[in-house]
């Protein structure tokens, strides 16, 4: 199955330990928070260009939920 085809069909937990990397997450468009519960870490979204503070990334919050 491809990264693309989890996205469609809502699949988040599992993504990394499939061997999918975050880069291919944000470039399918999954929001930062997904890439949370998908085990990557605060350190590895920032890493790629997510924008927001460690709270916004542990807390969820929408507002600051972006690329």
């Amino acid at each position: 199955m491809t990264l693309r085809e989890l996205k469609i069909g809502g699949y988040v937990e599992g993504i990394r330990e499939a061997g999918f990397s975050i880069e291919a997450m944000k470039k399918e468009h999954y929001l930062p928070f997904d890439c949370k519960r998908a085990g990557y870490d605060f350190d590895e979204a920032s890493y790629i260009g997510y924008m927001g503070t460690r709270q916004c990334y542990d807390n969820e919050w929408q507002d600051f939920n972006k690329w």
